[in-house]
């Protein structure tokens, strides 16, 4: 610091002491700002005494010596340095492999030496099945919905569906498990047919206040056709099956009169399955339908248990209720299990979704539909939904094997 500018803290200091100036003022006399002038009187008046005509600069701050750094040594101490690094390196990287060798070496050592022996190649084993080894074809039949109609324009061109969808579709489902089968028979004989009814066969006209504005179809129409359709349907697969058994459960579009008003089976599913018995008496040695008026059924289908329910039962909101349906799985193997019995797998529809959720001594299957995207879908659950129907085997040994989700809306190949 010079002398000029000790004699200028002086004079700050002895304004502000002694004349009891304001910095703003001190600032103007001395040419800087007020800030320059508080902060020069605040670190200089603890040094400045005003009856010593020199003034004393103050002390430095003491600083602790600074270490040397790598740039500040000599050019044979850098190298130094680098070089013990590399041998401390290296000398870790050599204890290190010599631990990994003794472990390596340790467990060569315990293995034992398998012997050298000649490995024949494996007979390829006869397709053709064993006596007792035949299995069974499931198909699992719901969601039909006969009756409805959805629009290609309010579903923003992703669904249409009305009754002459519903008849090629139909008819694509029969084509696709006579070609199915005909394939699984290259396994072994396939020659019973379950077909699992899980309900709303017909759309019906008042289960949602809008319905009577979706359907094109009235509900004695939508009956009719019903029973027809699907007879034909089971009288053409009799060309592919020598035995077909239909057992039947209802939906909750069948019911007749508002939810609750009467007894589950006063439904229009129901009237259908009594109405088919009638129809294919004639076929009778080879058709079996078997109509319970209970909202399930279990059926036994080679020593597996199937319980066969329509779904709506159980709460869901806005999709596929996987929650709903494991609470659902836990209640009736309970039921179940007080009687004694089990089952092996669980077969719904309602959801027009194919899933399938496994559970501990259970697996449930959720069947497709008919339709496919609707209004609902698109504006209500916000997803898409293809029309599919799940087509499967039973095998004696291993249950519920081959699956197929049969996709009703592709044009046939060929």
């Amino acid at each position: 610091m010079t002398n000029a500018e000790l004699a200028i803290n002086r004079q700050i200091v002895e304004m502000r002491d002694v004349q009891k100036l304001v910095f703003r003022e001190i600032g103007q006399r001395l040419g800087m700002s007020e800030e320059q002038a508080r902060g020069r009187y605040r670190r200089f008046a603890p040094h400045i005494h005003l009856g010593n005509p020199i003034p004393q600069p103050p002390p430095p701050e003491e600083q602790e010596p600074e270490l040397p750094t790598l740039e500040s040594l000599s050019r044979e101490e850098r190298e130094r340095r680098e070089r013990q690094h590399r041998d401390r390196l290296f000398k870790e990287l050599l204890q290190q492999r010599s631990m990994t060798d003794s472990i390596v070496d340790a467990i060569l050592g315990a293995l034992p030496r398998i012997p050298e022996r000649k490995i024949e190649r494996l007979p390829v084993p006869h397709l053709a099945a064993e006596e007792g080894q035949e299995q069974v074809g499931l198909l699992m039949f719901s969601d039909l919905h006969i009756g409805a109609a959805v629009d290609h324009e309010e579903t923003g061109g992703f669904g249409e569906y009305n009754y002459p969808v519903f008849r090629r579709r139909l008819d694509a489902l029969r084509d696709a498990v006579r070609s199915i089968t005909l394939r699984e028979r290259h396994f072994g004989p396939v020659n019973k047919l379950v077909v699992a009814s899980l309900g709303d066969v017909i759309e019906g006209d008042d289960i949602f206040p809008s319905q009577s504005q979706q359907i094109d179809m009235d509900l004695t129409e939508q009956f009719i056709s019903a029973v027809n359709d699907i007879a034909r349907f089971l009288v053409e697969l009799l060309d592919t099956y020598e035995t077909i058994f239909v057992p039947c459960v209802t939906g909750n579009h069948g019911r007749i009169g508002r939810k609750g008003q009467r007894k589950r089976h006063i439904n229009w599913d129901y009237l259908v399955g009594h109405m088919l018995q009638a129809k294919l008496e004639a076929y009778s040695d080879r058709i079996t339908i078997e109509v319970p008026k209970s909202p399930f059924t279990v059926v036994d289908i080679l020593g597996f248990k199937f319980l066969l329910r329509h779904g709506d039962g159980i709460k869901s909101w806005m999709g596929l209720p996987y929650y709903g349906i494991s609470r659902s799985v836990g209640r009736w193997t309970a039921i179940q299990a007080s009687t004694g019995d089990r089952f092996d797998y669980m077969l719904m529809g309602h959801f027009h979704q194919v899933a399938t959720l496994p559970f501990t001594a259970s697996e449930v299957l959720v069947n497709g539909s008919f339709p496919g995207t609707t209004e609902f879908s698109v504006e209500v659950l916000e997803s898409l939904a293809k029309p599919a129907q799940v087509f499967a085997f039973v095998h004696p040994r291993y249950g519920l094997a081959a699956r197929y989700p049969v996709m009703l809306d592709r044009p046939p190949r060929g």
